[in-house]
């Protein structure tokens, strides 16, 4: 990427989520935007994927999240069945790549020469760019349509003082997340002893294998360690309907159609998700393969962008690509779109990362309140802990208030110990505020620059009812 490349990025106004991860696995989700503009006809135009030591900033373009709301939503009004029809095409897509997925596991993997493996994985990237596929739709649909119905609800909304709380309402999904399902499937087999006990949990661990994976890669989990999870767990199933608290607010019916098409997202959402893990497991499995062929580590070789192995021709380039891939952990910054993937590193990188970094500092705005959207309600007080990666995610201890840019999968361990939630990012379909339901727990999503204002200690009152978190000390 040149110079001028670098200057058209840093003054795009980008939407940007943080999080683990790494190129192998985030840049192909990228890559969905070629399957999605194929087949719906509209979608993005580019994102920036910013790695380093495996965290990573991901950034929409602002004008692209609402021109594919906009595009969408003249869709669902030209057709109220819209959003099931994609939805259905997306699954058969995705369908196959679970039957080759199902047909080829990791020792068939290590049959494969290398020429076969070489294909193999290419086919695993095309499986992970579909898994978020035309479902990436999702994004300019959630954040944008929010917009509108925090509009028209406060509108609709007699008495005001309450609209933090009735939103939260209107907005949880009538279905629990597959992170929920998984738990009350582990609570049922509590209930049994003996050889039924340990068969259950054995068909538990193959039918819910990907459960820990992120976009840092697939994490292996065992028996033994679904047993310890036990041992802190209670019996009762989990999860809330949105269902039964909407029944107490009389919404109109431009209402009702805008918080179905919330739900419907956020269960597609969560749906997607589970996907991607299951991709995870299945590129993972290839990259470890290939790590033994190569005799280049695992973690190099997830620096890999889907450009550079769609190029190839023999595995043996993944080696010459050694050094290359070394440099990009230190920092770099992906430019996906039409034209593929550009990346720059070294000096290029720095220049880009200290002009971003002293942006944001001209934008933060050292009040002592921090305000942002209601997930769930609830007041909380506790000690201040910013999650950005797994090792800070292990600090958390109960009575907590997690910080993060936005949570994933990962942070649930966490998350279960945490008296409240608050996020940079993220919108009522995102994945803290569907936990925090499930949980029961506080949150407050949205804030913009919770994790920069906040640090760790300090002590902070999350008033979720009100969209607002204060610093005491």
């Amino acid at each position: 990427m040149n110079r001028t490349d670098l200057e058209a990025v840093f003054k795009k106004d980008w939407y940007i989520q943080g999080f683990n991860g790494v190129p192998i696995f985030l840049n192909s989700c990228a890559a969905s935007m070629v399957p999605m503009k194929k087949y719906l006809g509209y979608g993005y135009t580019g994102f920036i994927c910013i790695y380093q030591d495996d965290y990573c900033e991901y950034g929409y373009l602002h004008s692209d999240l609402a021109d594919v709301w906009r595009q969408a939503k003249k869709k669902i009004e030209e057709n109220k069945n819209y959003l099931v029809k994609i939805k259905k095409h997306y699954e058969e897509v995705f369908k196959k790549h679970q039957a080759m997925f199902d047909n080829t596991g990791i020792g068939e993997i290590g049959r494969m020469d290398d020429e076969e493996l070489l294909e193999y994985f290419k086919k695993s990237l095309s499986a992970m760019a579909d898994s978020v596929g035309i479902a990436h739709v999702l994004e300019g649909i959630g954040m944008e349509l929010e917009k509108e119905l925090k509009e028209k609800f406060f509108e609709f909304l007699e008495d005001k003082k309450d609209f933090n709380k009735h939103f939260a309402v209107i907005t949880a999904p009538t279905r629990i997340s597959f992170i929920t399902r998984e738990e009350n499937d582990l609570k049922k087999i509590m209930r049994l002893d003996g050889e039924a006990f340990e068969t259950a949990l054995e068909m538990h661990l193959k039918k819910y294998f990907w459960i820990q994976n992120s976009y840092v890669g697939p994490k292996k989990i065992s028996v033994e360690m679904l047993k310890e999870r036990m041992g802190s767990m209670g019996v009762e199933a989990g999860g809330v309907s949105g269902q039964e608290g909407i029944k107490n607010i009389k919404l109109s019916q431009e209402l009702k159609g805008m918080v179905g098409i919330i739900d419907f997202c956020t269960i597609w959402q969560d749906e997607r998700k589970e996907n991607i893990l299951r991709s995870i497991s299945n590129l993972g499995f290839v990259i470890e393969e290939l790590s033994l062929r190569t005799e280049v580590s695992a973690h190099t070789l997830s620096y890999l962008g889907v450009d550079d192995v769609m190029g190839m021709e023999t595995i043996g380039e993944v080696k010459d690509m050694e050094g290359v891939l070394a440099e990009r952990i230190r920092g770099v910054l992906f430019l996906v779109d039409d034209k593929g993937e550009r990346d720059f590193t070294g000096n290029a990188y720095l220049e880009y990362s200290k002009k971003k970094k002293g942006s944001e500092a001209e934008k933060q705005n050292f009040e002592m309140d921090l305000h942002g959207t209601t997930a769930n309600g609830g007041t909380a007080i506790g000690h201040v802990i910013v999650c950005k990666d797994i090792e800070t995610i292990e600090k958390v201890k109960e009575g907590d208030i997690l910080v993060a840019s936005m949570t994933r999968p990962e942070f649930i361990p966490a998350l279960r110990k945490a008296a409240a939630i608050v996020t940079d990012e993220g919108g009522i379909t995102c994945h803290a505020a569907i936990v925090a339901r499930e949980l029961g727990i506080p949150a407050v999503i949205g804030t913009k620059i919770a994790t920069k204002i906040l640090k760790d200690g300090m002590l902070v009152e999350v008033k979720a009812n009100h969209g607002l978190v204060k610093i005491i000390k």
